[in-house]
């Protein structure tokens, strides 16, 4: 991490934080490993983690719920710390958060089932050692017998991040979440742990992994944990990318180049997340040296290989056992939304979102379009609102080099600045990135008009070199 990022980044000095923090998210939310990290870094923080996605715990529009009164949950928040209201609510323990039930693999509309709890604290980690003799995963016991090294080996494939859901995820269409994992799980090393016993997943699991690569000096590792239900299908739970480069830290002096068939000691973090897997149920990690497109492919195919036995590669996960006195100041998250009216409008085009992947079987492209159509809506004032969003992301099998990504954005504003006059605003936006084995290239475009006519235009046209990406 270089100094541009590290300057808004709060983990480089918590001491800087002396107020107190409200931390809220959601488990679909691309940044829901925040809410953990304040509360155990901040001393005045209190987190809340429920379903949601990347919008307002009250937006009874957006996927998943089910919703919490969010507006008196801030309102006793800065009743107490800003009129010195004694409300109780620094008695809150530090997490309370939604245990979602078993869910199906294709997303489901509306409330994801399942439970409010408060804890003091994450519950802590429980290692399993990976046997890749068995494709099992095992609970490291003091009097388990020694198990003999082995390795497995796969290659990387197009076809494995594309059933994963967004990166970020807005709540508004259920073609942001992931799907169905068998497809994914078919191009992975996968092992696998039956559930003897219903096990809640609360936290951040890890997994350190024995790896090489063979092909290139640049590797990227995905590893998923899966939900495997009794008829085959397999729902994600939670994921975590890292780029193998950066397997001593994120600082430009700790990022190397790999040695091929080298073996490194790898630590993946996965997002948090809250799940309770059913008895009878698989709990399956999956892992694969590609991920696109929520991450950019390697320069080259890759072979990865990951070696196990006598603990040399393990999952950590931390295990709720009991969650049955875990009840206190869950009322406003338990209650409806306090919702405000709306402005009055008309809706002239109801909103739409799709995501389609397509496999072409002559020259092996894959294709995943996202259409983002967020509707066309009068307001009383008689200003016309409209907006829509594309994003094709496309690579052919067996050449990272073909990856392309493109986005494009249309947004138009209608509105009567006097009862004669109404002025008509559009803005286009065309993204572009394409790579060789040297450079990313990135292409934008962006056009305005007034009333038809262009009024500003603009394009760049930049190549950033692919340092260990």
């Amino acid at each position: 991490m270089d100094n541009y990022w590290k300057h808004g980044s709060i983990c480089e000095n918590f001491t800087r934080v002396k107020c107190p923090v409200l931390a809220i998210g959601g488990w679909v939310d691309a940044y829901v490993n925040v809410v953990p990290r304040l509360v155990q870094n901040l001393p005045l923080c209190r987190g809340i983690i429920g379903p949601w996605s990347h919008a307002f715990p009250d937006n009874m529009s957006a996927d998943p719920g089910p919703h919490s009164d969010y507006l008196n949950e801030c309102l006793s928040w800065l009743d107490h710390h800003l009129k010195r209201v004694d409300n109780g609510i620094m008695e809150a323990p530090p997490y309370r958060v939604y245990i979602q039930e078993s869910l199906p693999a294709i997303p489901i509309k509306g409330n994801r089932p399942g439970k409010w709890i408060s804890l003091s604290e994450l519950p802590p980690q429980q290692t399993l050692v990976l046997d890749n003799m068995f494709k099992r995963l095992l609970f490291v016991r003091d009097d388990a017998p020694s198990m003999e090294y082995s390795t497995r080996t796969i290659d990387s494939h197009e076809i494995t991040g594309c059933f994963g859901g967004q990166w970020y995820c807005s709540g508004h269409s259920l073609a942001e979440l992931a799907t169905d994992q068998r497809l994914a799980d078919s191009h992975s090393m996968c092992w696998e742990l039956s559930v003897e016993d219903s096990m809640t997943i609360l936290g951040n699991p890890s997994v350190k992994l024995n790896v090489s690569v063979d092909g290139d000096t640049e590797a990227i590792v995905a590893a998923r944990l899966c939900d495997v239900h009794p008829n085959g299908e397999s729902t994600l739970i939670t994921y975590g990318v890292l780029n193998v480069t950066h397997h001593k830290g994120h600082g430009e002096d700790q990022v190397e180049p790999l040695k091929s068939n080298k073996e490194y000691e790898i630590q993946i973090q996965l997002k948090a997340t809250g799940y309770t897997i059913p008895k009878g149920h698989v709990l399956r990690l999956s892992v694969s040296p590609s991920y696109w497109p929520l991450v950019w492919p390697s320069r080259k195919n890759i072979s990865l290989s990951v070696t196990t036995g006598n603990q040399k590669s393990l999952i950590c996960l931390p295990i709720l056992k009991d969650d049955s006195d875990k009840k206190s100041h869950l009322k406003n998250l338990l209650a409806e939304p306090s919702l405000p009216a709306t402005l009055p409008h008309e809706v002239i085009r109801k909103t739409s979102y799709s995501r389609k992947i397509s496999h072409d079987i002559v020259d092996g492209t894959v294709l995943d379009v996202i259409t983002e159509d967020d509707g066309r809506v009068l307001l009383n004032d008689e200003t016309t609102i409209d907006k829509i969003s594309t994003y094709k992301y496309s690579i052919k099998q067996g050449d990272p080099l073909s990856a392309q990504a493109v986005c494009n954005h249309y947004a138009m504003t209608d509105w009567q600045i006097d009862p004669s006059t109404l002025t008509k605003t559009k803005v286009t936006i065309i993204n572009k990135m394409t790579c060789d084995e040297k450079f990313f290239y990135l292409f934008s475009k962006l056009q305005a008009y007034k009333d038809g006519q262009l009024v500003f235009e603009r394009e760049w046209d930049e190549q950033i070199e692919r340092k260990y990406v």
